[in-house]
């Protein structure tokens, strides 16, 4: 622009404004560039969260509300599901009135908090991932990252005899073939078509019915004061028991393969669950809930149904629909990473260290007693290990990030409160030998050191000169690549070979 003004102080006002405006279109350009960034973020149909790190912004009102509505009814409904061990490990209080899967702030931000599993809800996945695997710098765009993470998960859970979640018969290859809630639902279907093909689910039902002969024992009140006051005399109603497919194992089974249907996108799963049901044409349609689910008792000789109950237990539990819509369930498998990490390096010890004799959260300990001789203040240990000679051994497993520097003998990010808590189980407990144990991450495993970072300690208890030794170390708990699982898990098992 061209300005016709002669005198040097227009000049400069001009030359300021024009700077100004320069300044304005820069932020607005900045403005923008987020709104995109966001708004792209919300389109999306995977959100990708780690523990406590990133924030996405979900969608509009309504949508985020509703979600929060349907995570809120899961989260009522856990004292029926296969996670209502939360509570009795006191890692959740029953009194908590609000799901506590997710931060959910005002601007309509997720944020994950200490659950790791997948959320699908409408058209979007949440992909909630351990902090283990969080790189500031990387963008998890990969979905073999994405099922890379996921493999972990599962293969953590195969060891978790305490989470009753059904991953028992899974297998690496399977592992590494989709989210989590995709390798459930072909589990599912894959476990159950088998079984049902080579042995139905049939149990005695109680069956009332008029006939024209006695079957089973005749209802003799029924038949004098509907039947035989009336003239017929031949009608006969009876009660027994028949042998039958129509039972209700199997009227959850076919409700929930259909309810399964529309969630995978996973063909195999598809048809296994469409043959499912086509084989449970006889049986009724009924709608039923988790409630229903827990109230079903088998038959000892169908043993192996037991984790077909189980299964279903866990859809109907970790599910939910509004009332009169027809959009698809939100469905979601979430696991505490706390829990996980303690019950898997149990696990873990207890199968590959049968030389030892392993008890996990062991609560038969207390620290003082009262005036009156009640013991109180219940010490609960996460793993105590006592070999052949009696030796015990204390483990205390912390899901959080620490660094540890060997050359130094130092440890940055542990919490005091961790130390004191050990040292007062191993006082209390007469234990020489104590040990914190923390996860690497991502990181530490593409290092190409194979040495296991472990700092020890010495504590010297002042009133009974006992000397404590204490050993905190960052074990194994991830690897830089599934398909490379037998050298992770020896490296894992080779880590707890030089601990114990």
């Amino acid at each position: 622009m061209n300005y016709a003004f002669g005198d040097g102080c227009f000049k400069f006002l001009f030359s300021h404004f024009e700077i100004s405006e320069s300044r304005v279109f820069t932020k607005l350009k900045i403005q923008k560039a987020k709104y995109l960034k966001i708004q792209k973020a919300s389109n999306n149909k995977n959100v990708t969260l780690f523990e406590y790190q990133n924030k996405v912004f979900y969608g509009n009102d309504a949508a985020t509300g509703e979600l929060e509505h349907l995570l809120n009814t899961i989260w009522a409904k856990r004292r029926w599901s296969p996670m209502r061990w939360l509570e009795r490990y006191g890692l959740v209080a029953s009194s908590t009135p609000t799901q506590a899967f997710l931060t959910i702030d005002r601007k309509n931000h997720v944020q994950a908090r200490n659950y790791v599993g997948i959320i699908k809800h409408q058209d979007k996945v949440i992909q909630l991932l351990p902090k283990v695997f969080f790189q500031k710098n990387k963008r998890y765009t990969s979905q073999r990252d994405i099922q890379n993470i996921y493999a972990h998960i599962m293969w953590w859970l195969t060891y978790c005899q305490h989470i009753p979640l059904p991953f028992a018969e899974a297998n690496f290859d399977e592992l590494l073939k989709g989210d989590m809630a995709e390798v459930l639902i072909y589990m599912f279907a894959n476990y159950t078509h088998e079984l049902l093909l080579q042995r139905a689910y049939t149990t005695y039902q109680t069956q009332l019915q008029t006939l024209p002969y006695v079957k089973g024992r005749l209802q003799v009140q029924s038949y004098l004061t509907q039947q035989l006051s009336r003239g017929n005399w031949q009608q006969l109603p009876c009660r027994y028991e028949a042998f039958d497919l129509d039972n209700p194992l199997n009227q959850l089974l076919k409700c929930v393969c259909r309810m399964l249907l529309p969630l995978t996108q996973r063909i195999e799963s598809q048809q296994l669950l469409q043959n499912i049901v086509d084989e449970l044409s006889f049986v009724q349609e009924k709608n039923l809930t988790i409630e229903d689910a827990k109230l079903i008792q088998l038959n000892p000789l169908f043993e192996e149904w037991q984790l077909v109950l189980n299964y279903c237990r866990l859809f109907l539990a970790q599910s939910t629909v509004l009332t009169g819509r027809t959009s698809l369930p939100l469905l979601a498998f979430l696991v505490p990473m706390e829990q996980l990490f303690e019950q898997f390096v149990f696990g873990f010890l207890q199968k590959h260290f049968p030389q030892y004799e392993a008890k996990f959260q062991d609560s038969s300990t207390y620290l003082a007693r009262n005036e009156r001789g009640k013991k109180v203040f219940q010490l609960k240990n996460d793993i105590l290990l006592t070999d052949s000679d009696g030796t015990l051994k204390i483990i205390d497993c912390k899901y959080k990030l620490i660094d540890i520097d060997v050359d130094n003998q130092s440890v940055s990010g542990m919490e005091q409160r961790d130390l004191y808590q050990i040292a007062t189980y191993a006082v209390r407990r007469g234990c020489q030998e104590v040990y914190l144990l923390y996860p690497n991450t991502i990181e530490d495993s593409q290092c190409s050191t194979n040495c296991l970072p472990k700092v020890y300690f010495e504590i010297v208890e002042q009133f009974s000169g006992q000397n404590i030794r204490l050993c905190v170390a960052k074990i194994s708990f991830v690897g830089w690549a599934f398909h490379h699982s037998d050298i992770w898990r020896q490296s894992l098992l080779e880590d707890l070979k030089k601990l114990f």
